[in-house]
This record gives C-alpha cells, sequence and structure tokens, in this order.
C-alpha cells in the first residue's frame, strides 16, 4: 500500500450534515459548530449551501452564515452551488471555493435535481465561468460515481466519460462521491486509480459516504490509488436528501479520518484529542450522539485512561 506522507480533509458538517435535519438550526449555532471546527485545526470547511430555501430550508441563512464566521488565515471556506445564480450569492460573500455538484446517475439528478445530466454539465459550464470571472475556484463534485439505488452498480466508462466533458470546460479540481455509501474498496481503487492515470494533471478528492461500514476501508484504497483529499462530516452527521425511504446514509465521521491517519503516521495537520472533543460539543449543539468510534472512546489514549481507572485485580 502506497501510504502518504500527509492529507487533506474537508470538513462538510455545516453543510452535508445539516442539510436533511428536520428541525431548524439556528444560525448562531451553525457558526459556532464551524468555529469550533477550524479552532480543532481544520483548515478546509464547507460552511453551507446557495440553494434556494424552498429546496433545502435549512440552508436559507447561507449568506448570514458565511457573513458571520470568524474567518481564520489559511482557513478555506468552501461553499455548494447549485447554478449560476447560488455562485453569484456565493462570492458575494467572500466564499473561498465554489462546489458545483452534479451525478453520474441519470435517475438521481431528475429526483435531486429535477434535471438531466447534460443538463448540468451546462450548469457546471456555468458555474465555471462565474468562478473564472471573479478569481474563485471551482471544485466539481461528481455524486453517484460508484453506485446508484435506483439504476444499480455505475459503469466507470461513464465516469470517465463525463470527467471528460467536465476538464473540456475547465475543470481541474474534482471529488469522486460515495454518495449511496454502497463503494468497495476495490472498485474505489480501480475508479480512483483510472483517471488519475488518463488525467494526472487534475486534482482528485473523494467524498465518503458510510451505509455499508466501508467508508474507512474506502478511504485508505483511495489513498493507495493517489488520493490526498478526503471529505468527512462531524459526528457522521448527513447524508442524501433524495435517498429511498429508510435508507440511512451517514458520511464518514471526520473524527475517524483523523484517527486513521493519525495511527498510520500521515500528517492531517488536525489535532486528535481536539477533534474528538470538537465531535462532542456538535453532538451537544444538536442533540446528536457522534457515530464514531473516536465519539465512542474508541482510540488508544482512551482505552489507555479506562485501564488506568480500573482498580487493580485482588484474587480472594
Amino acid at each position: 500500500m502506497r501510504i502518504a506522507d500527509r492529507v487533506t480533509i474537508t470538513e462538510v458538517g455545516p453543510r452535508d450534515g445539516l442539510q436533511n435535519l428536520d428541525r431548524w438550526i439556528p444560525t448562531e449555532d451553525k457558526i459556532a459548530m464551524i468555529d469550533a471546527l477550524v479552532d480543532a485545526g481544520i483548515a478546509s470547511v464547507e460552511a453551507t449551501s446557495f440553494v434556494h430555501p424552498k429546496v433545502v430550508p435549512q440552508m436559507a441563512d447561507a449568506e448570514e452564515v458565511m457573513s458571520g464566521i470568524d474567518r481564520r488565515p489559511g482557513v478555506t471556506y468552501k461553499a455548494l452551488v447549485p447554478n449560476r445564480r447560488g455562485a453569484e450569492r456565493a462570492v458575494a460573500v467572500r466564499t473561498n471555493v465554489l462546489v458545483a455538484l452534479i451525478t453520474v446517475s441519470e435517475a438521481y439528478s431528475r429526483k435531486n435535481q429535477n434535471r438531466g445530466v447534460q443538463d448540468l454539465v451546462h450548469n457546471v459550464a456555468e458555474i465555471l465561468r462565474v468562478g473564472h470571472a471573479s478569481g474563485t475556484r471551482v471544485d466539481i463534485a461528481v455524486g453517484m460515481a460508484f453506485f446508484c439505488p435506483y439504476e444499480g452498480p455505475i459503469a466507470e466508462d461513464r465516469v470517465e466519460a463525463l470527467f471528460s466533458q467536465l476538464i473540456d470546460l475547465g475543470g481541474e479540481r474534482f471529488y469522486v462521491a460515495t454518495t449511496s455509501g454502497m463503494a468497495d474498496p476495490a472498485h474505489v481503487h480501480r475508479l480512483c486509480e483510472r483517471l488519475l492515470s488518463r488525467w494526472p494533471q487534475i486534482e482528485l478528492g473523494i467524498h465518503l459516504h458510510n451505509t455499508n461500514g466501508m467508508a474507512l476501508a474506502n478511504a485508505l484504497a483511495a489513498m493507495d490509488a493517489g488520493v490526498r483529499t478526503f471529505e468527512g462530516s462531524i459526528c457522521g452527521l448527513g447524508g442524501g436528501v433524495v435517498m429511498p425511504h429508510g435508507m440511512a446514509v451517514g458520511n464518514v465521521p471526520t473524527e475517524d479520518l483523523v484517527h486513521m491517519f493519525s495511527e498510520m503516521g500521515v500528517y492531517t495537520g488536525i489535532d486528535l484529542p481536539s477533534i474528538g472533543d470538537a465531535a462532542r460539543r456538535v453532538g451537544e449543539l444538536l442533540g446528536v450522539e457522534p457515530a464514531s468510534y473516536v465519539g465512542r472512546g474508541h482510540t488508544k489514549a482512551q482505552t489507555m485512561l479506562k485501564g488506568q481507572a480500573t482498580p487493580p485485580y485482588h484474587p480472594a
């Protein structure tokens, strides 16, 4: 296995983690969440989405969130933008990176955005133009790159063909997403290696969901294939908004990604105890239990503390 010297972890909890909650999270709590994550060492955070509030009511305060966060030097603040108008709104409040979303699955595209894949290619082109005109970086998130609950397995040829179109439009930075959380390490390695072999000039990251419990294994497979940027969500919050009823699609917990890479000697720039504390603070803020091993106290340091607190054995 190729083990990287360092990787970048982008936190998507404030956007992907909150977007489908069934109760309103006050703006000040969202801002406090973002600031707490940055305090823990997160240097790249997807803070919100400039989607129409009728579509995702939780993101109705996008401008207020981006204007209210405590901007830190060296931290990249990103936002999902669904179209040209969303991109213009994001640029107006000094968003560092615009995230354009497109999915490989035709069925999911129509359910999620009510548009076909080729319509969304034109949509990405408009977002790229806004980014170019404003000097703002654009990342392209390619969803349903592995398996779709409506179409089944996604052929790698389809992903490659879509990448070809997007690169021709000027795309340079991409994420592939295990949107349904049903990818496996062999598939992840094969696709990432294929894309990086054909286009070694692009930056490729991966957005990980954990429906089948393989998210951390998929992260390792992606690293071995050459990926160096990973997206996680604090406490494992979040998932797609138009998944089949009853399908729980959590994100890989950021704190578990940090834990795994730290144990392997891979530099993330994120302090493990601090991100663990941030997960507990976010859990208390939102009233949720962290869906992570770190949150349940399963690091070596946490285990040793429990061991030291255990009374010595005194046989009768």
